[in-house]
């Protein structure tokens, strides 16, 4: 199923929140300002999680 606004996005060593169409919210790496970014859907990304 797709992503929907508010699920936990993981790659190793890393979660964001899904925000919808196609962006997420993170902190790129300790140190860093959060931001919004564009999800990297490919490649690293091992699940999505939804919260109840």
């Amino acid at each position: 199923s797709e992503a929907k606004r508010g699920d936990m996005l993981f790659w190793p060593g890393h979660v964001a929140l899904y925000l919808g169409d196609g962006k997420m919210i993170e902190a790129p790496q300790s140190g860093d300002v959060v931001k919004i970014s564009d999800v990297r859907w490919g490649g690293a990304l091992s699940a999505a999680s939804r919260s109840s």
